[in-house]
């Protein structure tokens, strides 16, 4: 079973996450090339972008409480307070 408890100090990333970049960064010997680091750049950056999108669209329906969730990480309550609505 993957161990689904947040890595310490993380609002998101998973245990099974933080095991997941760990290989990765070993495999390929503690280091990166200038274009893999622009890929992790862009992709934050991206990222990033997206959840604030997101927030803007929640806070332009007046779903402000469903935006300060997301923005403090509370995505389980979030979701669980959705299924409560149905």
């Amino acid at each position: 079973m993957k161990n689904i408890e947040l890595y310490p100090g993380c609002k998101a990333m998973l245990f099974c996450d933080a095991k997941r970049m760990d290989r990765l960064n070993a495999s390929n010997g503690w280091g990166l090339s200038n274009e893999e680091l622009e890929k992790l750049i862009r992709q934050h950056q991206e990222a990033r972008r997206i959840m604030e999108t997101i927030e803007y669209r929640l806070t332009d329906i007046n779903f402000h409480h469903e935006c300060s969730l997301l923005s403090s990480g509370k995505y389980a309550e979030a979701l669980r307070e959705v299924s409560d609505n149905v």
